[in-house]
């Protein structure tokens, strides 16, 4: 077990890495959180919504805001 869990950890650094070197990744990160808290600033709302397992993943995120 513990070999599967250091390849889980592993990808997941693997991902967080690329993501640091893609600079068009990081840009639409950067807007999707600057057209966010400007929504929020201007009194607007966040919908979140999903089916199955996704539906518990947007009351978790809707939660955090």
């Amino acid at each position: 077990m513990l070999p599967r869990i250091s390849e889980i950890i592993q990808e997941s650094i693997q991902v967080k890495q690329y993501v640091l070197t893609d600079q068009n990744m990081l840009s639409s990160i950067s807007e999707m959180v600057e057209i966010t808290v400007t929504a929020l600033q201007n009194g607007n709302r966040l919908w979140f919504c999903g089916n199955g397992g996704s539906a518990g993943n947007a009351i978790h995120l809707a939660n955090d805001f």
